[in-house]
């Protein structure tokens, strides 16, 4: 359904009464603009719904808590109470499962940390990109695999992580990257080539092949002098694919 732009006040108002709305595709489209409108009475509604439906517009509750009007007042400040209630229930969410976390075996800590993966909230994240960090490489694995099906994916939070000094963290974050088929800056490909850690490197030159581009190519030929016998042999076999991808196009 296309927005009406020219509705009367009380279509507007049997429009956010219809049953049928909540099936709306571009619904939030829809209340955003209602609740701005020059009736009192659709501000107040059109709030009322983007709060009922999960929307977390803050900025616009707050602005509509000072509307002339006090019916659109209250509708915004119980908007941004259900926010707030909203975020108080993932924060001990949070922390209930931090604590979980922080006294139980690797297989436990396993169990834990599948049964939150369905779950579509930034804490949740949260605790995978911590868990990175976890010595049990079955659990950093099956973190992996997760964040790389995932659509929504933070790439600032993960590219803090190289700098960790944990090798495996640095390395999970590149297996990350290379799957995803995500770049990042030359800068830090450079800074990379050297690290100390020989596994780290190996995954930097897969990566690379996963990524490919100029950057890549240049960072892959700088390795080919790896004092290590493992990170050459993967900095040829990416050099090789690279260029295999680039004779077949």
């Amino acid at each position: 359904m296309d927005f009406p732009e020219k509705l009367s006040l009380e279509e507007k108002i049997k429009l956010l009464k219809n049953e049928n709305f909540p099936s709306y595709e571009n619904r939030k489209e829809i209340l955003i603009k209602l609740a701005k409108d020059e009736s009192a009475s659709v501000r107040a509604l059109a709030i009322k719904l983007l709060s009922k439906f999960n929307y977390r517009e803050e900025n616009l509750f707050r602005d509509a808590l000072s509307d002339p009007n006090p019916v659109v007042k209250k509708s915004a400040s119980r908007a941004i109470k259900n926010i707030e209630d909203y975020e108080k229930k993932l924060k001990d969410k949070k922390n209930q499962i931090n604590e979980r976390l922080s006294s139980c075996t690797a297989s436990e800590r396993y169990d834990i940390l599948k049964e939150i993966e369905n779950i579509e909230e930034n804490w949740v994240n949260d605790v995978y990109v911590e868990y990175l960090a976890d010595p049990s490489l079955r659990i950093r694995n099956f973190i992996i695999d997760l964040i790389v099906k995932k659509k929504n994916f933070p790439v600032h939070v993960y590219m803090e992580k190289l700098n960790h000094p944990l090798w495996y963290v640095r390395s999970s974050v590149l297996k990350i990257l290379g799957l995803k088929k995500i770049s990042f800056q030359k800068e830090i490909m450079l800074k990379l080539l050297n690290d100390t850690n020989v596994e780290v490197r190996r995954v930097l030159a897969e990566t690379l092949g996963r990524i490919g581009g100029e950057n890549s190519l240049d960072v892959l030929t700088k390795m080919l002098n790896d004092p290590n016998p493992w990170v050459k042999s993967q900095v040829r076999k990416s050099l090789s694919e690279l260029k295999s991808e680039k004779d077949s196009s």
